[in-house]
């Protein structure tokens, strides 16, 4: 009795999810999982506390989904699908519980005209995790504005930490909430309520393996970070600055930032940041965006990604204003929604023209699309060309940068862990003293064969034998050439 009008009322998110799950699991079919991805999942295989780039989370969530669903490409593929609808519906929710299922309805439309929320479906990568702990300590957040009960401190407690374990930027929904504290008169009581710093322990206390595992390991994660952060010499002023917000407003939409944007601004003006939750929604998207641009200034990596948790609030935000404007200005939300979908369809579609019929000049190692397409036939091209030599499948596959090794470790099916020189301290899950010429190929392409002849030799004091070489070939057009070689013994 109770179904029905549920699925009523969340019509549209239905519908929306629906579309979503069955346009990419039929993309699915022609596009192969991205090297990030299998990164991830070759930490999955090796579970521990922390990884040289970042927080195990990832790692834990796929060992668990794979350990139900197993772990082909098609059942990775399905994971990546599920958790992208999971933060879909996640938004909804949020945004129908502060501004109705109609608001959250015109949230969810505009996000799905974005390449973020298209573009990244195919991909499983840390982010995911973080949002959805983000989104579940925002959900306990309002209900605590609401209510003022504190245990759903202490449950946001538990969420932000387990955040924290996805990705370090965490840190800014605590930092947003203190930045609503100090500018709402009405909550700065919260400066003296003892839960607030007792859900703040909490977190740290669940944090605190990758803290124990970081001083185990030099601090090399956290390092790692702060040397990304720390950006690169010779750096134009202004230049990150530029790239960065130019590259979110484009991961967002540009219509939909600078429209919303303006219209957030001109209710703030107007009715100030009050003790209710659209304030506290605009303060957890403006913290990240400020944050980062600020990181900027000096030369910070400028990966637009980093403001994402922030733009869930922003989009919970702007349905709420495309709706006031629904029934008055129809014509302009439509034409927002449209102009949107249509810069979001020609990104996507340039980026496919140039993965099935490559038009642009980039060199080999600087297309990316060359990462996502062929990779099933290239593994089944290495397997019949060991098998024809009588070299057993290996237990380990090297190379110099990690996408190539990683791609092998799925599309081999002996599913070999991977060494990369690239970053060796990434390479937890191989140890050297286990890698023998017996149970070992190298691969590499063109331009990296030189390097990997001196490479092996220095690290693994064994010359390099040539086995062969593969060509995959997808709709007529060369799309990698691969060299494979063995250690002699």
């Amino acid at each position: 009795m109770t179904v029905l009008p549920f699925l009523r009322r969340h019509w549209v998110l239905w519908l929306v999810l629906s579309l979503h799950a069955l346009a990419f699991a039929l993309l699915d079919q022609v596009i192969s999982p991205h090297p990030d991805y299998l990164d991830h999942w070759m930490q999955s295989r090796v579970m521990s506390w922390g990884y040289y780039e970042h927080p195990p989370m990832i790692a834990w969530v796929l060992r668990a989904l794979t350990t139900l669903v197993g772990d082909s490409e098609a059942s990775l593929e399905a994971i990546a699908i599920f958790l992208n609808l999971l933060i879909l519906a996640g938004m909804y929710a949020v945004g129908a519980d502060v501004f109705g299922a109609r608001a959250a309805a015109f949230g969810l439309l505009a996000a799905e005209t974005t390449p973020f929320f298209i573009g990244g479906t195919p991909l499983v990568h840390i982010d995911q995790p973080l949002l959805l702990f983000w989104l579940a300590a925002l959900a306990a957040l309002l209900r605590y504005q609401r209510t003022g009960r504190a245990r759903w401190l202490l449950l946001l407690g538990v969420l932000a930490g387990c955040g924290a374990l996805s990705k370090y930027t965490m840190v800014l929904f605590y930092l947003g909430l203190l930045v609503f504290i100090l500018l709402v008169r009405e909550r700065r009581r919260e400066l003296l309520n003892p839960y607030v710093y007792v859900s703040g322990l909490i977190s740290l206390a669940v944090f605190s393996p990758v803290l124990i595992w970081n001083a185990q390991h030099d601090w090399v994660s956290i390092l790692f970070q702060l040397e990304k952060g720390a950006g690169g010499e010779h750096i134009i002023p202004g230049k990150h600055l530029a790239e960065f917000t130019l590259g979110y407003f484009f991961l967002f939409s540009p219509l939909l930032v600078v429209a919303g944007t303006v219209w957030l601004v001109r209710r703030w003006r107007a009715e100030g940041l009050r003790d209710d939750p659209p304030g506290l929604l605009l303060a957890l998207w403006l913290t990240p965006v400020v944050f980062f641009s600020l990181a900027m200034i000096p030369g910070s990596f400028p990966d637009p990604q980093y403001v994402n948790e922030g733009f869930l609030s922003f989009f919970m935000l702007l349905g709420r204003e495309l709706e006031a404007r629904w029934a008055t200005r129809r014509r302009f939300v439509l034409r927002l929604y449209l102009g949107s979908a249509a810069i979001t369809a020609t990104l996507i579609g340039v980026f496919a023209w140039q993965t099935y019929a490559p038009f642009l000049p980039l060199s080999p190692g600087g297309d990316p699309t060359r990462q996502i397409v062929g990779w099933h036939e290239t593994g089944e091209q290495v397997t019949e060309l060991l098998r024809e030599q009588g070299i057993p499948l290996p237990e380990f596959v090297l190379s110099f940068y990690y996408p190539l090794a990683a791609q092998f470790s799925l599309h081999l099916p002996s599913r070999p862990f991977t060494y990369s020189f690239q970053r060796e301290l990434r390479n937890v899950w191989s140890d050297p003293a286990r890698i023998t010429p017996a149970n070992s190929i190298v691969v590499c392409e063109r331009d990296e064969c030189a390097w990997m002849q001196d490479l092996v030799p220095k690290r693994f004091g064994h010359p390099l034998r040539r086995v062969g070489v593969v060509e995959t070939v997808l709709w007529g057009r060369l799309r990698r050439t691969v060299e494979v070689y063995r250690m002699e013994p």
